[in-house]
């Protein structure tokens, strides 16, 4: 109501609602009364024409609200703990819900993961320390392991979610990690094609190191992600 997109109304939606201390606790036929009066409109024609109005105008704003969080927000797999190990029937609907289940779980532990990793490199930009290129490289290395599951996911299922209550795509997913520096579509292609979280940092770093435009990449991520030329000044003076 404070966002009502009819200005003339918005006081007389605040009234009729209670949202006014003056109405407050008050009845129906009380607030009515006093909407009627604010809007400069005799109550019965308030009561048959213009508040009919206002319950779809806050309809349709409550509804376009809602949809427009449902496209911006995704809830990960909900979890509960259990005192049993997992067991499937031997059916293959059993066996492709576990193979979607296991594909958006490792969509979504890429996502946190590149989270934690992220919130260390602010962390350590943040207390001017050193490791900030090497948590920062290490963040790329992350984010090609989410690009690398998003393109799983959609490869096997298609753009949107299977199950989910929004339209999200797994590429929308992939960016609630996080701000992450924008990067060209033949880059995140080079990223997704050299991912693979069974070698590990150190064998994406040497592939990278090899492919061409990975040093810059790297470089060029690095310094946007951390915000400077480089990394902390212990870290320049050190490699000076």
């Amino acid at each position: 109501m404070d966002r009502l997109e009819n200005s003339e109304l918005a006081e007389a939606a605040r009234l009729l609602f209670g949202a006014q201390v003056s109405t407050s606790g008050s009845t129906l036929t009380a607030r009515r009364a006093m909407a009627a009066a604010a809007s400069g409109y005799e109550v019965h024609h308030f009561r048959k024409r213009i508040e009919p109005r206002l319950l779809e105008l806050l309809a349709w704003q409550l509804r376009r609200d809602s949809e427009a969080f449902a496209t911006r927000h995704a809830e990960p797999p909900e979890l509960h703990a259990t005192s049993g190990r997992l067991v499937l029937p031997s059916d293959v609907f059993a066996w492709e819900a576990a193979e979607h289940q296991h594909a958006l779980a490792s969509l979504w532990g890429a996502v946190y993961l590149l989270r934690a990793q992220l919130l260390t490199v602010a962390r350590l930009v943040s207390m001017d320390t050193a490791g900030q290129d090497l948590a920062a490289a290490v963040a790329l290395w992350r984010h090609a392991l989410v690009l690398r599951a998003a393109h799983a996911y959609r490869s096997a299922y298609g753009a949107v979610l299977l199950h989910a209550a929004t339209k999200l795509g797994p590429e929308k997913i992939a960016a609630s990690a996080g701000w992450t520096p924008p990067l060209t579509p033949p880059q995140e292609l080079l990223l997704t094609e050299l991912a693979d979280s069974e070698q590990g940092w150190d064998s994406f770093a040497a592939r990278l190191a090899l492919a061409e435009g990975g040093t810059e990449l790297v470089a060029v991520w690095q310094r946007a992600l951390i915000g400077r030329q480089g990394g902390s000044q212990e870290e320049k003076g050190h490699h000076a």
